[in-house]
């Protein structure tokens, strides 16, 4: 949070006013539609997976289905929101298509379901702070040699990248087991929303 916060100020004082802003909202329209990956799972499937350890290839694959289906889902109507409102080839459109981007990679936190189930969390947090480092230190490369904007925003896309690829190494470090395993079973796709849609209508709300 220390390195984020010094990071964002270094950023503020660079881009200035208008740009900065452009980020900020473009970072924030995101976080907006991303909530639609929510899908009100992330206690649930750590209660299933500690009830049913032997399922976990079914539990990791449905939530990983659905996650994704979710943000999908965000993605197009983010895009189109995108498309709607900003005039192509500006600096909003470009931040914010690159942005987008970046929810096809969400869906692997349901890695972080598993370590949680384990008492494991340490991975989850490692492979977060190092991704923010590595972000962070890409930003204030960008800064000392005069980037433009588009730059920062491709700098959060190495962010969530890196995120997921070090969630999937830890998960094939600690499980021995490929993500290829994961299986989706449609039962226990509408079990898991019919217990936790009350759950993801309360983060919509909230977020």
């Amino acid at each position: 949070m220390g390195i984020t916060l010094m990071v964002t100020i270094l950023l503020a004082r660079y881009l200035g006013p208008e740009q900065f802003g452009i980020l900020a909202y473009a970072i924030s329209l995101v976080s907006l539609f991303a909530i639609a990956g929510h899908a009100g799972l992330s206690g649930l499937v750590v209660r299933e997976l500690v009830r049913y350890p032997e399922l976990k290839e079914e539990t990791m694959g449905t939530s990983f289905f659905l996650k994704g289906a979710g943000y999908l889902i965000g993605f197009l109507l983010l895009l189109a929101f995108v498309f709607y409102t900003e005039e192509q080839k500006s600096d909003e459109f470009w931040v914010l298509i690159i942005l987008t981007v970046t929810l096809f990679f969400l869906p692997f936190n349901v890695i972080d379901f598993w370590f949680q189930s384990r008492l494991e969390g340490k991975y989850t947090a490692v492979s977060n702070t190092l991704a923010i480092l590595i972000s962070s230190a890409l930003k204030v490369g960008l800064v000392f040699f005069g980037a433009h904007l588009v730059f920062f925003a491709l700098a959060n896309l190495v962010q969530a990248i890196i995120g997921a690829l070090l969630l999937i190494v830890f998960y094939r470090y600690r499980s021995k087991l490929s993500l290829k395993k994961w299986q989706f079973s449609l039962s226990r796709a509408k079990e898991l929303m019919s217990q936790g849609w009350m759950v993801f209508l309360g983060s919509i709300f909230a977020v």
